[in-house]
């Protein structure tokens, strides 16, 4: 950013009047191509495309001035390349290109988003002015809004929607136990210190003496999956009256 010679009259002017503050009114952004070296002598953008609001401005030591801005790509209506960046001041009722920058090939594409989506780029612009005091004039403008007040209002987003979803979680008493209002439902087993107690009808067996005779039941079981069974054949076996036969079955004796 180089200071302009309208921008350094200006200067002048402020110094002599005592004390006046230097006004920033905005930052412009344009696509122009320079069609000539001098910048300083710049009143205006080639092609200015959109005028920004300026966020803040920082006073650093030795005189030097950051002027921040912000582009957000849903208020632009056609893409552009942005080459040009000016910082405009008021001098009473008028306007002033106090310092101008162009970037030539070195642009920057910004797409028209639209409400689709917003893309938003932070401009710095920092200069020498020595010891005059700067201000900004505030700019109406529904399209833009603070890093400090998004900020605040992200966290009140937030910390409301936190809220709702802590009180929506069943709350456990001091005995330990949870009341749902409604039932529930695991894709996993639920895993419960001393098991789940399952209630039965009146009248039915409890839910312990249930369980044991499944117990039973599937030892039972087991018991039979190793024993051998041996049948006769005893299509084989011809007996008149009385008798008596000895088979012999291999692994055992019948």
């Amino acid at each position: 950013m180089v200071i302009t010679t309208a921008g350094l009259e200006l200067l002048q002017d402020l110094i002599l009047e005592g004390g006046t503050p230097l006004t920033f009114s905005g930052v412009g952004v344009g696509d122009g191509l320079l069609e000539d070296s001098d910048i300083t002598a710049k009143t205006s953008l080639v092609h200015e495309v959109h005028r920004l609001p300026i966020e803040k401005i920082e006073k650093q030591e030795g005189g030097h001035i950051r002027v921040f801005a912000r582009l957000a790509t849903d208020i632009i209506t056609t893409d552009f390349y942005h080459r040009e960046l000016g910082v405009f001041t008021r001098y009473g009722e008028q306007e002033i290109l106090f310092a101008y920058g162009n970037a030539g090939d070195d642009y920057d594409f910004i797409p028209a988003t639209g409400n689709n989506a917003s893309i938003c780029k932070t401009i710095v612009t920092e200069f020498t002015v020595g010891s005059m005091k700067a201000v900004f004039l505030p700019l109406d403008s529904k399209d833009f809004v603070t890093h400090e007040a998004m900020n605040a209002q992200v966290e009140e987003v937030i910390t409301r929607e936190t809220r709702k979803v802590l009180k929506a979680i069943p709350q456990v008493d001091a005995a330990g136990n949870m009341t749902l209002a409604g039932g529930l439902t695991a894709a996993g087993a639920i895993n419960a210190n001393g098991g789940v107690n399952i209630p039965l009808a009146v009248g039915a067996p409890t839910d312990t003496s249930a369980v044991n005779r499944l117990h039973a039941a599937g030892l039972a079981g087991v018991t039979d999956i190793f024993s051998q069974h041996a049948y006769l054949n005893t299509g084989s076996i011809t007996a008149t009256g009385t008798a008596a036969t000895t088979a012999f079955i291999p692994g055992q004796y019948a």
